[in-house]
């Protein structure tokens, strides 16, 4: 993580964890993604708080968990989202 921020280069966590250890090592909290299906309330208020850069939406409830959220913080939070077309691959077979 640090190599990461001495590069300013951004990263992508998926779990509280990893956003934990990546705010932790000194990632700026700009700086970092917030990605992965399945994060919990807690979750999302620790990235709102921190101030992350951005949390991918992976569904239409987490649209509103979000907003709900980043608004009763009093914040605007930037997201991005994620589109699945419904096209399988086969890439595991």
């Amino acid at each position: 993580v640090r190599w990461l921020q001495e590069e300013g280069l951004n990263l992508d966590v998926c779990s509280g964890g990893e956003l934990t250890t990546a705010l932790d090592a000194g990632m700026p909290a700009e700086r970092i993604a917030f990605h992965g299906n399945n994060k919990t309330v807690a979750e999302i208020e620790r990235a709102v708080e921190a101030g992350v850069g951005r949390i991918v939406l992976d569904s239409f409830q987490e649209i509103v968990r979000v907003a709900h959220i980043a608004r009763s913080h009093g914040v605007r939070q930037r997201v991005q989202i994620r589109v699945t077309v419904g096209v399988e691959a086969h890439t595991h077979e």
